[in-house]
């Protein structure tokens, strides 16, 4: 990919990736939203309802996605997704109660919402038409990275500052990323255009057939499927592993034993292996991946030791890796190249219902029949998901031109 951009590009790309990187230490915390629940008095039920308050900010940006992205610059835009995160940090680390949490989660939305596809669409427009796969999976690899590094600072600062202290390393990074958001420009200045033209797969529409409302509500159903599931197989086990160790007196260790592995694992096998989401080889590595995702969730039940939780967290962030960019690229390439900026609204909307919203009823399993059982029905939603997903993509490599 980068032999095909010239240096500019190149630049451009850095500038984006080094925000995301910042970016991602910021949600790198939010995965210890859940252990604050614990730490109050809450339980796995109670966690999850608060991820679905976050996830309706996500809603109304979705509905107004294509008008905010025409009025509002992208520099603006991250701004503004990085105060809403930098406020809610100030109140989970001054939260003495659940109730406080209640704003924290409606900001987290809003700056998720406004900053990750603020980045996603830079990233996924400076990038090669023949690498669109491959631009979403250094993007997202810069994510993971920079949420392994928050999550690992957060697992050295809460023994020394307690539950509520690992939000305030998190809440300063925010801060940075607002001043150096000004450097967006330069990086994302094509940001409202279109993103390159690629092939869709398989071509729903010809140009001015339909409106992009329409051929959205067509493939509404599969959006939601596909990506609901991939939410959710990230969501469940990287939320309820720190609190199902913290309600089990025997395994009474750090949870980044299994996040902090998954994190770094995610981000390994995108460098090296990312090169493969692009041509015939794809389908098949799909395929693998969907397999082994679903087996090291069904096996992470059974985990006791922190040795079976990183070797869980190996084969899980393996799999999941190259899932995400490959699934989310696959979505995208059925819209029309100047609408995949508002598509991709609605993309991460159905990705955020599955890790915000859908580990509520997770959370219910897990409060009676115990986390190993939650984690059990996860695997077997991903298994049914991911069959029907691979004969619909059989499908359309089949499918004429």
């Amino acid at each position: 990919m980068w032999q095909q951009m010239a240096h500019d590009e190149r630049r451009k790309m850095a500038i984006v990736l080094g925000l995301t990187l910042i970016y991602g230490c910021v949600l790198g915390a939010q995965f210890y939203v859940a252990r604050l629940v614990n730490a109050l008095g809450g339980s796995a039920t109670d966690a999850g309802l608060l991820l679905i308050l976050s996830v309706l900010p996500v809603f109304g940006v979705a509905l107004l996605g294509k008008r905010l992205t025409q009025t509002i610059p992208p520099p603006q835009m991250l701004r503004l997704g990085l105060a809403c995160h930098a406020l809610q940090l100030l109140l989970l680390g001054l939260a003495s109660n659940l109730t406080l949490l209640l704003p924290a989660m409606l900001l987290s939305g809003f700056g998720y919402a406004l900053s990750f596809v603020t980045l996603l669409n830079g990233a996924t427009t400076i990038a090669p038409s023949t690498h669109y796969a491959q631009g979403i999976a250094y993007m997202t690899l810069c994510s993971q990275l920079g949420i392994g590094l928050g999550s690992l600072v957060s697992a050295l600062t809460e023994p020394v500052l307690g539950t509520n202290g690992v939000f305030w390393v998190p809440m300063l990074l925010a801060l940075i990323g607002l001043v150096l958001a000004s450097r967006l420009p330069a990086a994302a200045a094509v940001l409202n255009a279109a993103p390159p033209a690629q092939a869709r797969t398989p071509p729903r529409a010809r140009p001015g057939a339909r409106s992009w409302r329409t051929v959205l509500h067509g493939r509404m159903v599969e959006i939601f499927i596909l990506m609901g599931m991939l939410g959710l197989a990230f969501g469940v086990p990287l939320q309820f592993v720190p609190m199902w160790l913290a309600k089990t007196p025997e395994m009474a260790f750090s949870p980044a034993y299994f996040l902090t592995t998954s994190f770094f694992t995610i981000m390994l096998t995108r460098l090296l292996f990312s090169q493969h989401l692009s041509g015939p080889r794809e389908l098949h590595v799909v395929v693998a991946c969907f397999v082994v995702l679903a087996l090291a969730i069904a096996v992470l039940g059974q985990a006791r030791t922190p040795a079976q939780f990183a070797a869980c967290a190996i084969a899980y962030g393996g799999a999941y890796s190259l899932l995400y960019p490959s699934c989310t690229a696959y979505v995208l390439r059925q819209a029309e190249p100047a609408e995949r900026g508002a598509w991709a609204n609605w993309v991460l909307l159905a990705y955020e219902l599955g890790t915000r919203v859908l580990p509520a009823a997770f959370g219910m399993v897990a409060d009676h029949g115990g986390f190993p059982l939650s984690f059990l029905l996860l695997a077997g939603v991903v298994a049914a998901v991911s069959a029907w997903h691979v004969m619909k993509r059989r499908q359309a490599v089949l499918a004429p031109a």
